[in-house]
């Protein structure tokens, strides 16, 4: 993969920015509301990149929070043969669906346009299989049923694109919770002490990475923190956790983003990952490990 570069509207390390990735005919723009009108327009000279952007038709995140948790809300939309500016405006004026932030991507080359009405379709398809999002959209998009297979392939590639850069951005839409296949050859196998749960940590994919089969406690302690109760009754509703009568039982390999993540939803209790993780083969713990 080529070098990412940054371009900051308000030349700080935050807020709005332009995002390039060398080796690709594409670009993206992430955005604050605050922000999206005046960078549309270009109300000064140095959002002129972003105004030249948004005259492009794309495809586009919308990205909220819901408001008892940090749990991301995502609308993924198209701007189809008009400007990505005019459609977002459409979004700013109404209260229908409310968004805080958006990312927005289009293509550099004319002659390579997206095919957005494909893209849009495949997006919602992957978001709401990964289930890691609210997806706003009510009805899934539908493949153009006529599309050559050269067209598919450019679009995947697209998508990739979108799936490197979303997680730049801190959209976590199109990551999945859980993963099918795990190597364990060359990485660290760790046991629960004291309970009968096993976590790999690893690189491919990157996480923390509790093991299909193992367990975790059915009861849930008020010292634990409230992302992490949420995360719990969120893999009890989507049958990651399967009720055992005594426990539940973890249906999938699913990914956590610490030790401790994974320590305090397998006991529900606010634990200490690094300090509570062994790894099989010194028996020393994450902590003493690293």
């Amino acid at each position: 993969m080529g070098e990412i570069k940054f371009r900051f509207s308000n030349n700080t390390y935050s807020g709005s920015r332009i995002i390039d990735i060398d080796d690709y005919n594409y670009q993206t723009v992430y955005a604050m509301r605050a922000d999206l009108i005046d960078l549309i327009n270009g109300n000064s000279k140095k959002n002129d990149d972003f105004k030249e952007f948004f005259q492009k038709p794309g495809i586009y995140i919308l990205k909220s929070y819901s408001s008892d948790s940090n749990n991301e809300i995502v609308y993924i939309g198209k701007a189809y043969n008009k400007p990505l500016g005019n459609r977002l405006k459409d979004h700013n004026r109404t209260d229908k669906i409310e968004f805080a932030e958006v990312v927005a991507f289009a293509s550099l080359n004319k002659s390579f346009p997206i095919n957005t009405e494909y893209v849009e379709a495949k997006l919602v398809e992957l978001a709401k299989n990964c289930n890691n999002s609210q997806v706003e959209n009510d009805q899934q998009p539908q493949i153009p049923p006529i599309i050559t297979s050269s067209e598919i392939n450019r679009m995947e590639k697209f998508i990739e694109y979108v799936k490197i850069i979303l997680p730049l951005i801190g959209y976590k839409c199109l990551i999945s919770n859980v993963v099918k296949n795990v190597a364990k050859d060359s990485q660290f196998e760790y046991k629960l002490k004291n309970y009968d749960a096993t976590m790999i940590q690893s690189n491919n994919p990157l996480g923390f990475i509790v093991l299909k089969g193992s367990k975790a406690k059915k009861d849930t302690q008020p010292t634990l923190i409230k992302t992490y109760a949420l995360l719990k009754n969120k893999y009890i509703n989507d049958r990651i956790l399967i009720d055992k009568g005594s426990y539940y039982e973890f249906k999938e390999n699913t990914i956590f983003d610490s030790p401790t993540a994974a320590a305090s939803v397998v006991l529900g209790s606010q634990t200490s990952g690094p300090a509570y993780w062994v790894n099989v083969n010194n028996n020393k713990t994450w902590k003493q490990n690293q």
